[in-house]
């Protein structure tokens, strides 16, 4: 059996690229006969109608981890036609509701597959029927802590209490209440630091709203959003002490699942996707004030759970205040992340659909 996985180029959309790399790996797992091929949507396919002189696709399955957005959905179908795929699964996430044509609509009813809930119902509400829920994928074993790479990171921030936060900063991910919130929690807590890593275009426009605030001292903001080793991500939620998730709105919300596979409790909004994978036992949930849309693009219309900082900075320093049920709850995540988001016991799904 053939699956034919598509993703990204290399430095364009790095988490589609890894759901698609995960997926490949699992599924070599699960049936090591399988062919599985990874290659990026660049490269052209020619149909093999040669040897399939009866007209079978070169493909028995083709899978693409992709936003649903307008040109996605144009590029899906040409590698889902039947002279190249027997079976194709659009794996769509998305954060709202996508600006796809009615016939595009039409085109995709069974043929998504989504990776949450949220996903699922944003999906249907504009009219695509999604065929199944298939969550997010993770292979526990590759989340090994690396003791001299995390010690170096502890080093780094001199014995502080680390808060991490893993975003590409843009206005929805929430990096603007999570400082505001740190000016709050700075007045009962001076020995923390909040590690930021984001897209390197965002890092002088944060560092400038942090000292606005006057926490800039207890800010560390790295560029290295989508630049760093997997393993250096890694490292980062293993040396983190408390994993900060403030984000409006997530298609599925992979670094807090992958902070819950490092032993970490994290602080996240009450909100669908965030919701379904953090609740009170393993986690700190933060109630949202209202709901925004925004036009994202011309693509989409992105679903926005705003919070305040108030709410925020409570649930921050009720976990400083009480590291025990941190580290217990960080217990019940992994246990929790293990079991739902085995990547082995998600993606085996794909071949029985």
């Amino acid at each position: 059996m053939n699956v034919q996985i598509i993703v990204p180029p290399e430095r364009e959309g790095v988490s589609f690229r890894e759901v698609g790399f995960t997926i490949a790996e699992a599924l070599k797992k699960i049936r090591p006969a399988l062919n599985v091929r990874v290659d990026p949507w660049t490269k052209t396919f020619l149909p093999n109608i040669i040897f399939n002189p009866m007209g079978f696709g070169s493909w028995d399955i083709f899978i693409f981890p992709m936003t649903v957005a307008p040109n996605a959905v144009t590029l899906f179908a040409y590698y889902a036609n039947p002279f190249l795929s027997k079976r194709a699964w659009y794996y769509g996430a998305v954060e709202g509701h996508p600006m796809i044509t009615d016939i595009q609509k039409e085109y995709l009813k069974n043929r998504v597959v989504a990776p949450s809930n949220f996903a699922k119902t944003c999906l249907e509400e504009c009219g695509v029927k999604v065929k199944d829920v298939i969550p997010h994928g993770f292979i526990p074993e590759n989340f090994k802590f690396n003791a001299p790479l995390v010690r170096s990171i502890v080093e780094r921030f001199r014995g502080k209490t680390i808060l991490y936060y893993l975003s590409s900063g843009i206005r929805r991910k929430g990096v603007t209440p999570l400082l505001e919130a740190m000016a709050i929690v700075k007045k009962k807590h001076k020995n923390v630091v909040l590690h930021l890593d984001v897209l390197p275009q965002y890092v002088d426009m944060h560092y400038a709203t942090a000292k606005k605030l006057g926490v800039d001292d207890i800010v560390a903001i790295d560029g290295d959003f989508g630049q760093m080793s997997k393993e250096h991500v890694i490292a980062n939620y293993y040396a983190s002490d408390i994993y900060v998730h403030p984000a409006f709105s997530e298609g599925f919300g992979m670094p807090i699942v992958e902070a819950m596979l490092c032993l970490k409790s994290p602080i996240c909004v009450d909100a669908a996707p965030m919701n379904e994978h953090v609740d009170e036992s393993c986690g700190f949930l933060v109630p949202f004030d209202h709901v925004e849309w925004e036009n994202y693009l011309g693509i989409m219309n992105i679903k926005e759970h705003v919070i305040k900082p108030e709410p925020l900075a409570e649930k921050i320093i009720y976990a400083l205040d009480h590291p025990s049920e941190v580290i217990e709850k960080g217990v019940k995540a992994y246990e929790k992340a293990v079991k739902k988001y085995n990547a082995l016991n998600c993606y085996r799904r794909f071949l029985e659909l």
